[in-house]
């Protein structure tokens, strides 16, 4: 030591001291290997361990410029092994104590690496080597020197060398950021961060998970300020960005990986580094990708994060998964809906939500308590993007058409995969298109290849409603009860409403009543007692129209036959049809203990009777209504229903009534009949 402070004071030629270092270094390590040095060991020790530092040592004497804090250093470890192998704590103390000083000074004297990276990123090599070398001679103490001689270092001693340590971490980030520059600092800082990460799970030294922390927060830091080139998104392409944020993405997934191994994880949770690597990977897609294709790439990232999740049981990805689907949403939302091309519009919300749909069964580890609740939101949200498209592209009248054949498609694709949330799903999106059809479809005027495009969009409505009354799968407390049959309800409505306003008024009633022929066949086929109820409505429906349209039509100049004749006639034989389809005995009361089919006999008797009123001149209707007790009777016996009986003795109470009140009271027969 008094040779080398001799040679380095009193040189005349410092640009040598590399070769002084090195040749002593060899002389010491070749006196070393001597037969009669090997005989005794601590002296074979000593000299082969002072003969590799100097020789390793003269390499960054050379290209360090700082000679005195490396010889310092090198003296200090001289001490120090000295001190071990000759059992003198002395030494050693003195090696422990010089070293950590020449660390401070050394980090005193590195403060100007800070300010000098406020105005410039040019490499400082020198700086850089000798930080670097005095890292690995402080980790060298902390972590080989120490757990070797465990013995030796404790109390005072272990805690020195545990400061060497801290300062190894402190000159390695400085060393890191001298010799690397702009967007490789970052990459530097976490290779010194997995290396703590693997120190920390190998060696069990807890002190390097706090110098991970450290080195992760300033990696983040600077990744975010310098890597990411925020000021520079698409179009432009920054090589740089493309080259280091994958590389520092997984340096974060593999420390975390490394980590997993560590029982304690106070101050490096590898939550905060799982999540730093993917929002690098999302920020580089964001700044490099053109903004029509972020969200699928953000899809196509949270599709492998899930995967992932799954393969290693790695809760933490799942996690990321759900955000990232979130953010893609609202980027399809907000950016592609407005987009100009139809394929940039189309493409990502259809690519998107069939990976929703994809992954909804494994966007949570498998014993997951809200694995049943996640699933449902993915759906959910892959079908409100197609509706929200489909609202988005699709013309106004066609909308409600639209959404019905996607709530069919749902119903389908639960009966053949069971997916349970599909029919709650399918019924919101009919609702919505029954609302949206109420409010607009009805009411459209315009036409489509010469047809009237609410006929044509409510009758798909229509035929949906059916369908899915056919095939949706209904909750199971309501699968005993007839509740699908709300939406044979509303679609017999809608069809009813659109006979309403797509026929001519005198043919509405006429309608009305073959639709409701229709239905009671259907309803009796299939044996649906809802389906006949409809029926019935839309029977009434009709006799009650014909008061108000029909049985006030005046006949027009050139017409052979009334239209009071041929719209009412026909409805009347609907009726008694009916009525005679429900004199089976294996006919069931519709309504309770009620049965509807005398009800549906009145309503014959009641169109008749109404039509002879208003065909047949004022002083003849008694005579007709009187022809027509006569027939009731007749039939009555004939067929020995009662139902006719009652009708007759009604009728004829109509008869005696409308005799006072018209031939007496009135005076018409006086003044006629002289």
């Amino acid at each position: 030591m008094l040779l080398g402070a001799v040679m380095k004071f009193q040189s005349t030629r410092p640009e040598l001291a590399f070769y002084g270092l090195l040749a002593i270094g060899a002389a010491e390590f070749f006196c070393g290997q001597l037969q009669a040095t090997r005989r005794r060991r601590p002296a074979f020790i000593l000299l082969t361990v002072m003969g590799t530092m100097l020789m390793f040592g003269s390499v960054p004497f050379k290209f360090s410029g700082n000679n005195i804090a490396l010889f310092w250093m090198i003296a200090a470890e001289v001490l120090l092994i000295a001190g071990i192998v000759q059992l003198e704590v002395v030494f050693r103390r003195l090696g422990l104590l010089a070293g950590l000083f020449t660390g401070l000074l050394i980090v005193y004297e590195a403060q100007h690496i800070v300010e000098f990276r406020q105005q410039s990123e040019a490499q400082l090599i020198q700086d850089g080597v000798l930080l670097l070398a005095c890292s690995a001679l402080f980790y060298l103490n902390s972590l080989f020197i120490r757990p070797k001689w465990r013995q030796l270092f404790e109390t005072f001693d272990g805690t020195i060398a545990t400061f060497h340590g801290y300062i190894g971490c402190v000159t390695g980030f400085l060393g890191v950021w001298g010799l690397f520059t702009g967007d490789w600092t970052a990459i530097g800082w976490s290779a010194l961060m997995l290396g703590a990460a693997l120190g920390a799970r190998y060696l069990n030294n807890k002190h390097l998970i706090v110098q991970a922390s450290a080195l992760f927060v300033a990696m983040a830091i600077r990744a975010a300020v310098f890597n990411c080139h925020l000021s520079d998104l698409y179009p432009h392409h920054i090589t740089l960005r493309l080259a280091t944020l994958p590389i520092i993405a997984a340096v974060c997934y593999g420390t975390s990986w490394v980590l997993s191994g560590v029982k304690d994880l106070r101050l490096v949770p590898r939550t905060a580094l799982l999540w730093t690597g993917t929002a690098l990977l999302v920020t580089l897609a964001w700044v490099e990708l053109p903004p029509m294709d972020i969200a699928p790439a953000w899809i196509a990232l949270a599709v492998v994060l899930a995967l992932l999740a799954r393969r290693l049981t790695l809760g933490e990805l799942t996690n990321q998964e759900h955000v990232l689907a979130a953010i893609a949403a609202g980027q399809l939302v907000a950016v592609n809906m407005d987009a100009q091309s139809a394929i940039e519009r189309y493409l990502p919300f259809l690519g998107c939500a069939g990976a929703l749909y994809g992954i909804s069964r494994f966007c949570t580890l498998r014993d997951a308590v809200y694995r049943r609740p996640a699933a449902w939101v993915h759906t959910w949200g892959a079908t409100a993007l197609i509706a929200t498209l489909a609202w988005n592209e699709s013309p106004q009248p066609w909308l409600a058409a639209i959404w019905a054949a996607f709530a069919l498609a749902l119903a389908v694709t639960d009966r053949i995969f069971d997916v349970e949330e599909l029919p709650y799903q399918a019924h919101v999106l009919a609702l919505l298109a029954v609302a949206r059809a109420v409010t607009l479809d009805l009411y459209t005027q315009g036409k489509w290849h010469g047809v009237d495009l609410r006929l044509i969009t409510v009758g798909i409505l229509v035929a949906v409603l059916y369908a899915l009354a056919l095939w949706v799968r209904m909750p199971a407390s309501l699968r005993g009860s007839e509740a699908r049959h709300a939406y044979t309800w509303v679609g017999s409505g809608l069809f009813a409403w659109l006979l309403w306003i797509e026929l001519q008024p005198i043919s509405v009633a006429v309608g009305l009543a073959v639709f409701g022929l229709l239905l009671f066949e259907i309803g009796t086929w299939r044996e649906q007692r809802q389906i006949r109820l409809q029926a019935y409505v839309a029977l009434a429906a009709a006799f009650a129209r014909i008061f108000f349209v029909n049985l006030t039509a005046a006949t027009l100049p050139g017409e052979v036959l009334s239209p009071r004749i041929y719209t009412v006639v026909p409805i009347a034989l609907i009726y008694f049809f009916v009525w005679a389809q429900l004199q089976s005995d294996k006919a069931a009361p519709e309504i309770g203990r009620w049965r509807v089919g005398d009800p549906i006999a009145y309503l014959g008797t009641g169109c008749v009777a109404a039509l002879l009123y208003f065909q047949t001149p004022a002083e003849w209707i008694i005579v007709a209504w009187s022809i027509l007790a006569v027939v009731l009777l007749g039939a009555t016996l004939l067929l020995d229903k009662e139902v006719f009986h009652q009708q007759a003795a009604l009728l004829v109470a109509g008869i005696v009534g409308r005799g006072l009140a018209h031939n007496i009271f009135g005076g018409s027969y006086f003044v006629e009949g002289g």
